[in-house]
């Protein structure tokens, strides 16, 4: 298998195999409905489930195997759709909760297309865009998307006019984890548009659970020196790696399937 360059840089350093690669070969949903029917505790976290459906590469396995966990989603509107998607009679083992995750507890700046912006955004962009979909920490982050896909449209108007902030309330994953009495997680689900490994190295550091058997993250909006520094994170704590449509699907070496 050809192994992406960073790949191959830190498999010479850790003088380990990794058996990472853009591959079909990967069924995301088929390895978390195994590791579901094999424990009977399973328990996951959803961090930036936005609705629980736009791009969700978990909402199969939700609405299929109706699984016990939490999901977290901090944009208030959002949430409210969330809420629909998931709702407490058809899905008794989910608990939705309306914060973000941050490095300390307190609150959030989290930056946002603006809604009066949201029209002319699927207009130029496309029709079935979720503009909720890149709201992110990174004010940068949601420039450099918006000048990427919306070019032309921004040589003659200002992009920080369409561009808002909202402050949420945020937790730590620690703080999170004994709010909610949570000892074990199978799985984690995170995408935060840029915040994500910083919430993986937040989990693997965590004294109140053990690794996740399974984590998988948005990879695509991370620099590269950020990527390759989680990647090495995650394999000295016995993780193989998965690169699957923008995200890294990691599988811990205690995993049985």
């Amino acid at each position: 298998m050809n192994l992406p360059p960073i790949i191959q840089s830190i498999s010479r350093r850790l003088k380990r195999w990794v058996p990472i690669g853009k591959s079909p070969l990967i069924d995301r949903n088929a390895l978390l409905v195994s590791l579901y029917h094999a424990k009977k505790d399973f328990f996951f976290l959803q961090i930036g489930a936005n609705d629980g459906f736009s791009n969700d590469p978990i909402y199969s396995f939700i609405t299929q195997q109706s699984p016990t966990g939490l999901l977290i989603e901090p944009q208030p509107e959002v949430f409210q759709k969330l809420e629909k998607t998931y709702p407490t009679k058809e899905f008794p083992n989910l608990r939705l909760i309306n914060i973000a995750i941050g490095v300390e507890n307190g609150s959030l700046t989290l930056y946002k297309i603006a809604p009066s912006f949201e029209t002319t955004y699927r207009e130029h962009y496309k029709p079935t865009a979720n503009p909720s979909g890149i709201t992110s920490i990174h004010k940068e982050h949601v420039k450099s998307f918006l000048l990427k896909v919306m070019p032309t449209y921004f040589r003659n108007h200002d992009i920080e006019q369409v561009i808002e902030t909202v402050s949420v309330p945020a937790k730590t994953i620690d703080s999170l984890l004994e709010e909610e009495n949570v000892t074990n997680l199978d799985f984690v689900q995170i995408d935060t548009e840029g915040f994500d490994a910083k919430i993986v190295h937040m989990l693997l550091g965590s004294h109140l659970i053990n690794n996740p058997k399974i984590i998988n993250f948005e990879t695509k909006n991370l620099p590269t020196s950020e990527r390759k520094e989680i990647y090495e994170c995650l394999i000295s704590h016995g993780y193989t790696l998965h690169e699957v449509k923008g995200d890294t699907f990691s599988i811990h070496q205690s995993c049985q399937f």
